[in-house]
């Protein structure tokens, strides 16, 4: 293959490639900018929006709260009498506490609220929602509010405006009029509140809000941590006379401001021209995917092409031919229009020929795997049933049980039976396993009476996980017999499941001898040796592999004088209950899940 036509048709192919691209990338470009400016002016508008309803909630509820508690004549002689120091009667006791109680719940009502005063001109003293007191003016520690009030035009009823608490933070302060006579109620609300509720309405990094009073103060400036700048009367001047849903540029760069006008306040939302040109960022990256993959496309097209008319057909033929000799199927045969139809004809027939087998050996694998499956678990039931009848025969045998407990142990013995010849294939739940487990360690405390004593550690969402016949007993028997044997005193067995995250634990636990190391490798060796004669642990080990995989593998820990755990893991998903069996009452009980 020459190289010069590969390079001359890689580069025909790419213009041929690049001018659409681009074209359909700068139509798109210009549709993406013109709907994300779109969706920028609205959602400037729904924040604007939200910020105006929340200061409308915040002053008009303190307003209406305000009305309200001086609205009422009676109130209003009781709080004449409270704060100029004259005798009251027991009604404006009344009433006072009443008014306490609103101020109280106004505050607990609107967390922002700090603090609530009212007070009436001249009047010596002043109530404070601070202990629902009433002190002396003079005993007030921050009065700056006064001097405001006092110079307030007669005309105006209200007044907004940043003060500073006593420990020197900014708060937003309302003086409003009272209905009734001559005084005020005066609103401290917590200036960092009320911004942090406000900065959760921002929808994008660097935006901003502003609340901004009559006097063109701002009150509160809500904005990104990474992006916090104060506007100088210059630049809030050009927010308060901007065009809204139009980009303007400031020193700060280019923003578009949306703004609702309230009676007391303007709210105003500044959305930066970054948020638009993130669009554009994302659109350029977008577009040098599709560049790169072009370039690809372009010299894979171009290789193959110059490779089709460069190469010998006969040699491709001869090559097909040989790809599926031996093969028990023909070619199909079909018209041919050209060469390049012959040679997809052929790697279409390797294809599908190559897909066929794979699929047919995959359902080889897959079969295989099933009866291996299948003979473990015939072969564990034999070997349980051995066992089990060899306990009832040596505990006949040494007169341990009478008739009654005979009668019993062979009932147990024909329910574990018909449970371990059920249909392999069949999944079982955790509680039917721990069900007949029990009922298998009956059987054996006929044989080694109070010698062991078998606990239960299960936590009852797995108690219907989905899991295989007698996965439990192997491990029971093998602590048993091996764990506990040649101990003086009485042996422990834990059986214990639980779940880590998305795998379910199952581990039993003995409290024998345990073993050396040597010990233990030697039966690590054992159990993965699909030859080795030991039944139990093998069996087990081979059926987890077969039906989880390597990592629900046996593991075994133990050490001389601490026990034997034995654990394994399985996926969670593929334990959860698919089905819903019949199960007794004594089944559906979680009472078993005691000391056995």
């Amino acid at each position: 293959m020459k190289k010069k036509f590969f390079f001359r048709r890689a580069a025909h192919f790419f213009m041929l490639m690049l001018i659409p691209t681009l074209v359909l990338f700068a139509l798109f470009l210009a549709f993406a900018v013109n709907s994300a400016s779109s969706t920028l002016v609205e959602k400037g508008q729904q924040t604007v929006e939200a910020a105006a309803d929340n200061c409308g909630v915040m002053l008009g509820r303190t307003s209406q709260q305000n009305d309200l508690l001086t609205s009422t004549t009676r109130m209003n002689v009781s709080l004449k009498r409270a704060l100029n120091q004259t005798d009251m009667t027991y009604g404006d006791s009344v009433f006072m506490t009443a008014l306490g109680s609103m101020v109280r719940s106004t505050i607990d009502s609107n967390p922002p609220l700090d603090t609530i005063l009212i007070w009436l001109d001249g009047a010596p003293r002043i109530f404070s929602s601070e202990g629902s007191s009433i002190q002396p003016v003079e005993q007030l520690k921050d009065q700056a509010w006064m001097d405001v009030y006092q110079q307030m035009p007669p005309a105006q009823r209200e007044r907004l405006m940043i003060s500073n608490s006593p420990d020197g933070k900014q708060r937003v302060t309302s003086i409003r009029r009272l209905l009734l006579q001559k005084g005020c109620t005066v609103v401290h609300i917590n200036r960092d509140k009320w911004i942090e509720k406000l900065t959760t309405l921002l929808q994008r990094d660097h935006e901003h809000l502003l609340v901004v009073n009559n006097e063109n103060e701002v009150l509160l400036h809500a904005a990104a941590e990474h992006d916090v700048w104060k506007p100088d009367a210059e630049l809030l001047q050009k927010f308060m006379n901007a065009v809204p849903g139009s980009w303007f540029k400031t020193e700060y760069g280019r923003y578009m401001v949306s703004r609702v006008k309230m009676d007391l306040v303007t709210v105003l939302a500044v959305v930066p021209l970054d948020a638009l040109t993130d669009t554009v960022r994302m659109m350029r990256q977008t577009f040098l995917a599709i560049l790169l993959v072009n370039v690809c496309v372009v010299m894979l097209l171009a290789y193959v092409t110059t490779r089709r008319i460069c190469s010998q057909m006969t040699l491709m033929i001869d090559m097909l031919d040989n790809a599926v000799k031996g093969l028990p199927v023909e070619r199909p045969e079909r018209k041919q229009q050209d060469e390049y139809d012959v040679i997809m004809n052929n790697i279409l027939y390797m294809y599908l020929r190559d897909a066929s087998l794979r699929s047919e050996l995959q359902q080889k694998q897959y079969e295989q795997e099933h009866a291996e499956l299948m003979a473990l678990q015939l072969q564990i039931n034999p070997h349980f049933l051995y066992n089990t009848l060899q306990s009832l025969d040596m505990t006949i045998r040494g007169g341990k049980a009478d008739r009654f407990d005979v009668s019993d142990i062979i009932g147990a013995i024909s329910g574990i039976l018909k449970y371990a010849l059920s249909s392999p294939q069949e999944p079982v739940s955790l509680r039917d396993e721990i069900y007949y487990l029990k009922e298998y360690a009956a059987v054996q405390k006929f044989r080694f009476g109070g010698r062991f004593v078998l606990y239960y550690e299960v936590d009852d969402e797995l108690l219907d996980a989905q899991v295989f016949r007698l996965m439990l007993q192997p491990l029971v028997e093998n602590c048993m017999l091996h764990g506990l044997k040649g101990l003086s005193e009485r042996g422990y067995i834990w059986v214990c499941a639980h779940r880590e995250e998305d795998s379910l634990h199952i581990s039993v636990k003995d409290s024998g001898a345990g073993m050396e190391r040597e010990e233990l490798e030697a039966l690590r060796h054992r159990i993965r040796d699909a030859a080795s004669r030991s039944i139990g642990l093998t069996n087990l080990n081979r059926r987890l592999l077969l039906r989880y995989g390597e990592k629900s593998a046996l593991n075994i820990v133990s050490e001389p004088g601490k026990g034997t755990e034995i654990s394994f893991t399985l996926p969670y998903e593929q334990c959860r209950k698919r089905y819903h069996p019949k199960t007794d009452e004594t089944k559906n009980d979680t009472s078993f899940l005691k000391i056995g």
